[in-house]
């Protein structure tokens, strides 16, 4: 299990609103690049300034999540990498 930092840590970045935000950047992503995976997405994302290695992370993290919410479905793999679709509904 985790300790009790890790999960205070956790509840600290859902109260502050980051994990909405960055929930709404990843659905926003496959929404706008369907069937790119999330190196690609971090990439498509990314300025020039940008870390693509912490925007990977950051949507790797909510990729779960909007898939059981049921607003993304995984597709194929490409170069390893699980494929990301919008769910049509």
């Amino acid at each position: 299990t985790d300790p009790a930092t890790s999960h205070e840590a956790a509840a600290k970045t859902v109260a502050s609103g980051k994990v909405a935000s960055d929930r709404k950047l990843a659905l926003g992503a496959v929404r706008t690049w369907p069937g790119s995976t999330v190196p690609e997405l971090a990439r498509h994302l990314a300025g020039p300034e940008d870390d693509v290695e912490l925007i990977r992370q950051i949507l790797g993290r909510r990729m779960k999540e909007l898939q059981r919410a049921g607003l993304i479905e995984r597709g194929g793999t490409r170069d390893g990498c699980a494929t990301w679709h919008p769910r049509v509904r």
